[in-house]
């Protein structure tokens, strides 16, 4: 563990075993006191718990990898808590809702020339994204690691989901479950309440998406997205269709 109030003797053991080629320590836990100064050169992997306050801090966190310049991975696990309570910046949001190249994302905002330039290509190795990779035809990046839009087992929910029971949606039930989860913010919004503004574009298509796995009100509660109070509304507007 490595964050502002760790004492210094053991942030010295951190630096001094991490870097060590025979080490055992494979993994720090750390916040952004793991940054500035830090020279590492051998990390291959940067693993941000929630969405980060700017691009800027994004980016700074990331170059902790990389710097032996050995291809590294930067990944960001996010609920949509994380992005509709105001912890981040709108650049941030947008990053990761996007379906474009994460890697042009953010090169246009820190106006950085791409012309002429493509991380797909027909021959492996690609430099692909997690976004470029469902594009790729290498035929390589399909196998990768990166992670994928949609909760997995790892992400949500209780032992139904890890057993594979799931509730199947045509396409026309989606569409139906999205007009009934509009209507009901319309309702919230014509009471006033405070909590309509939860209930934004992104969230709603995550509830969507995720439907076939939402079996209960904990299940609803656990992606994060809206409070508790809502769990048993949307329940039963999936349940409904």
């Amino acid at each position: 563990m490595f964050h502002r109030s760790t004492a210094d003797i053991n942030k010295s053991h951190v630096l001094d075993e991490f870097q060590k080629l025979d080490s055992s320590q494979r993994v720090v836990f750390a916040t952004i006191a793991f940054g500035m100064g830090i020279d590492i050169p051998d990390i291959e992997r940067v693993i941000h718990w929630g969405g980060p306050r700017g691009l800027e801090q994004f980016s700074q966190e990331s170059g902790r990898a990389g710097r032996d310049g050995r291809s590294a991975v930067s990944i960001i696990y996010f609920s949509g808590y994380d992005l509709a309570k105001g912890n981040c910046s709108e650049e941030v949001r947008e990053f990761c809702k996007t379906e474009d190249c994460l890697r042009n994302t953010l090169c246009a905002y820190f106006q950085l020339d791409t012309s002429g330039y493509s991380v797909i290509k027909p021959d492996p190795p690609c430099t692909c994204c997690s976004n470029c990779k469902l594009k790729c035809v290498c035929g390589f990046c399909s196998e990768s690691q990166f992670l994928g839009r949609e909760l997995d087992n790892s992400s949500v929910l209780d032992e139904d989901f890890n057993t594979g029971i799931k509730r199947d949606l045509t396409l026309e039930q989606r569409r139906l479950l999205r007009e009934n989860l509009l209507d009901y913010k319309e309702c919230l919004i014509e009471e006033e309440s405070e909590l309509s503004c939860e209930l934004e574009d992104f969230a709603l298509d995550y509830i969507v998406k995720n439907a076939p796995y939402l079996l209960c009100e904990d299940d609803v509660i656990s992606l994060g997205l809206v409070s508790p109070e809502f769990a048993a509304d949307i329940l039963t507007l999936i349940e409904e269709v």
